[in-house]
């Protein structure tokens, strides 16, 4: 078979009617798929046509010519075809994130791990999910937050925006518990009415006028409106107000007690032990020369030696777990029953970690008041809450007692700038969040003090030694330093962590709870007094922190969990309290806050950081079996009528009608509002049997001391551990 010589001729030579086609080398040609032909006394095997003899030679496809309305409608169609797939990722990635909050709840009530009610779902047994997020129902005026609050939402223009940042809407990945909580039933905030700043002499005592003269001539506006109910009456009073001087209104209930002069005794209750010291060394100054000099006491912990406090100290500080060991015993302890003033500083941690025995200390106060009838005032001060009103009447404050304020009620107005990252891996998110952190700084406070919240004390020298690079970068390494170091080495020289020392020759220090005493001494001392800028702090000292800024950066609202082995949201309560560090009401017209977090967290926070926070009991859930088990051996409960009597004084009883879903109420009725408590008490741990273990345990416990056994047995069997 002869090749036909007339098909192969023009495609080699160039100058056929297939001028436009390219020659292809004998290596492309060995690749394709051809038709194989004999190949002896062929010379040329290299073309499609030699290959394929007689087949017809399609001409090649002439240019199109392209108009511009094509281009433009072409990319209008690319635009639109990107615009719809990213709306359905962003769907898919709402509907993930939601999912995944949905079953931490569930995880939570059901005291399962998350990781095993996954392999539920992904099992067997299938769930039909449906849509909990319809039912949220925004508040009146919500789509206009600027124009009921001071708080002003920003996002950060950076010159350099990092890899993952976002600033993408996303919805709300709300718990279950907000869902049910947030809606219009809430009543508004408390007005700030238009008053003239009290003057210190409507103390009208000399004596209290000297403590506050040397730093203040006038009450602020908070102050100044809960004035009359703290100062001139006797009633419960509830304060939620962000940041704005609650200290000083404490003060005003305090102040009030020490005017009868007749001998009564104060307790402060502090939810952490780091609060407790800073409050006493504050008080012991301030009340050093009222009336003779008043003793500021803390609780040790050691039931003896807190006894003994107790009957010499005017003003008693502790934790709750530290009041609640020793009240329990209040029918034993005269003193105990004699407190003429309850002060509950940062109530809204009634729904934090410590909760439940914080609401277990209140509930005994009020419980012991009624049975003596010995009046006990209670004050709670606090950060705004949605559901206030529940919060005061459980403390029993009367209406016109109840001052809620709204978040914006600042000393200072607030900028809030939030950025949003869409970074999963947070170590990489972490390094992602340096730069923006370093360019905020340069923008917006270039000579003012800064303080930045990191998750944890290893993350604070990861962040400095990323700042410092960044000042490096800019040519600029002493950027933050505000000191000749020859006046700064003095103070280095009483600090032990080397690595410290040489961060702070730059102008940055870092704060954690594992430091030495002295180092925090001296890092607190060097950055009130401006000879440093920066001060990079773990999450865990945002409520032992004995310093100010103007501006706070939070770098990340997720930390690593051990015992879940995974990372977790912050309490909202422990960023609220962050923000609240950016204050400097004598030095600043306004402070500022950078908050940095995951893209599905935005709405979220937009909504609660300007609309007050609702809190929930956990009582039921943690720590109702203990209780139990405290107040039965002290024969405060002796049968499961006076186990309901105590059940209905808690907030869990006041909280259970509003947020029936989380605490399994089905029905509103009185009836199944009379049952439900009723199930609870005899579900836990089967009542008639926790009561005969309490009394066994009591009768070991009696023999033990009746004979002489060892004493780490009977310390063992009264701690507070062991019931």
């Amino acid at each position: 078979m002869q090749p036909a010589s007339g098909n192969a001729e023009p495609l080699s030579g160039g100058n056929g009617g297939s001028s436009g086609s390219t020659v292809r080398s004998t290596e492309d040609v060995e690749n394709t798929d051809c038709r194989m032909v004999p190949t002896e006394g062929i010379r040329d095997v290299s073309t499609w046509a030699t290959c394929n003899p007689g087949a017809p030679i399609i001409l090649p496809r002439p240019s199109r010519q392209i108009s511009d309305a094509q281009r433009a409608s072409w990319a209008i169609a690319r635009e639109q075809r990107a615009a719809k797939k990213s709306l359905l990722d962003k769907a898919v990635q709402d509907y993930l994130a939601q999912q995944t909050s949905q079953m931490e709840e569930i995880a939570l009530k059901h005291n399962v791990t998350v990781e095993y009610l996954k392999g539920l779902v992904g099992g067997q047994t299938h769930y039909y999910v449906t849509n909990l997020f319809a039912t949220i129902i925004m508040p009146p005026a919500s789509h206009d937050l600027s124009s009921r609050y001071n708080i002003h939402y920003k996002y950060i223009s950076m010159p350099l925006q990092p890899t993952g940042g976002s600033c993408n809407e996303s919805h709300a990945d709300t718990p279950p518990d907000f869902i049910q909580t947030f809606d219009i039933t809430f009543p508004p905030p408390t007005p700030l009415l238009d008053l003239q700043p009290l003057p210190l002499s409507v103390l009208h005592n000399k004596e209290f006028e000297n403590i506050y003269s040397v730093s203040i001539k006038t009450f602020n506006k908070i102050q100044t409106r809960v004035f009359q109910a703290l100062y001139t009456s006797d009633e419960n009073v509830f304060i939620g107000a962000p940041g704005s001087g609650k200290t000083v209104c404490a003060e005003f209930a305090l102040l009030r007690l020490w005017s009868k002069q007749d001998g009564s005794r104060a307790v402060c209750i502090e939810p952490y032990q780091e609060m407790v010291d800073q409050h006493v060394v504050e008080w012991r100054h301030r009340f050093s020369g009222v009336q003779g000099g008043k003793e500021i006491v803390s609780l040790t912990g050691e039931s003896s030696a807190d006894l003994r406090l107790l009957e010499k100290g005017d003003v008693i500080i502790c934790t709750p777990t530290q009041w609640d060991v020793l009240s329990r015993r209040w029918r034993q302890r005269k003193n105990v029953q004699t407190v003429a003033l309850l002060i509950a500083d940062k109530i809204q941690l009634v729904g934090g970690e410590v909760g439940p025995t914080y609401a277990v200390v209140i509930l005994r106060t009020r419980y012991v008041s009624a049975q003596t009838e010995i009046k006990t005032r209670i004050v709670a001060c606090g950060v705004s809450l949605a559901n206030a009103r529940d919060c005061g009447e459980w403390i029993g404050a009367p209406s016109h007692a109840i001052f809620n304020f709204s978040p914006s009620s600042r000393p200072l107005d607030m900028d809030i700038h939030l950025q949003s990252f869409s970074i999963p891996h947070h170590p990489s998110l972490m390094i992602a969040m340096s730069k923006p952190a370093y360019l905020a700084i340069v923008e917006y406070a270039p000579t003012k003090p800064v303080i930045i919240f990191v998750p944890s004390r290893k993350q604070c020298r990861l962040t400095v030694a990323d700042l410092l690079v960044h000042c490096t970068a800019d040519s600029d390494p002493k950027r933050f330093l505000n000191i000749e170091e020859d006046d700064l080495q003095p103070h280095l020289e009483h600090v032990s962590d080397k690595g410290l020392v040489e961060y702070l020759k730059d102008g940055i220090g870092y704060y954690h709870e594992a430091m030495d005493k002295q180092d925090k001494r001296v890092v607190e001392r060097l950055f009130q007094s401006g000879a440093i800028q920066v001060l990079v702090i773990s999450k865990d000292m945002a409520w032992s922190l004995p310093v100010v800024s103007y501006m706070v950066i939070i770098m990340g609202i997720q930390y690593y969990e051990g015992k879940e082995h995974r990372y977790v949201d912050y309490p909202v309560m422990d960023v609220l309290q962050m923000m609240g560090r950016a204050c400097r009401p004598t030095e600043d017209e306004q402070s500022r806050c950078v908050l940095m977090y995951q893209q599905t967290r935005k709405d979220f926070y937009k909504k609660f950081l300007v609309g007050g926070l609702p809190i929930k009991s956990h009582l039921p859930s943690h720590l109702l079996h203990y209780y139990f088990l405290a107040e039965i051996a002290v024969k405060t409960i002796e049968n499961k009528q006076d186990a309901m009597d105590i059940l209905r004084w808690t907030v869990f009883y006041r909280r259970l009608t509003q947020n029936r879903n989380y605490y399994n109420l089905h029905n509103a009725s009185h009836q199944h509002l009379s049952d439900h408590p009723s199930e609870l008490v005899e579900n836990t741990s089967d009542f008639e049997a926790l009561h005969a273990k309490t009394f066994f345990l009591l009768q070991v416990h009696s023999l033990c001391t009746e004979f002489q056994i060892t004493s780490q047995l009977t310390e063992y069997l009264t701690s507070s551990d062991t019931w």
